[in-house]
């Protein structure tokens, strides 16, 4: 669920960056493409919007019931007997952020380029 809230979000993101007008020039992806980029942009918000609230009702259904995932969310461990799962360096995530960070903000700097 946390994935596809992130999608979401990232969709989100996109979708209202390629249907923003930039400069006074005509879209690179034509108005059929642009119009159904809006469309998207306008339907994700209240998705998102009903995601989270899952997201909350089940951590607090489970708090109730005596699971604390949000410790579990934050430190990376859950109290319980059984085996946890083997968690990848925190150098290897930091890492591939920075990767993301940087291929991200490569393409927007392209695409404003492109624009002019």
């Amino acid at each position: 669920m946390v994935l596809l809230m992130i999608s979401l979000l990232l969709l989100q993101a996109m979708s209202g960056l390629l249907t923003s007008e930039l400069s006074d020039s005509e879209s690179l992806l034509g108005r059929g493409i642009t119009g159904w980029l809006e469309l998207l942009h306008e339907v994700i918000p209240p998705a998102l919007t009903g995601l989270v609230t899952m997201h909350l009702t089940a951590i607090i259904i489970y708090k109730y019931k005596g699971q604390p995932l949000v410790r579990a969310m934050i430190n990376g461990y859950a109290d319980s007997t059984d085996k946890q799962p083997l968690l990848q360096s925190n150098r290897r995530a930091a890492f591939v952020l920075f990767i993301s960070t940087v291929l991200l903000t490569s393409l927007i700097t392209v695409l404003i380029f492109l624009t002019y």
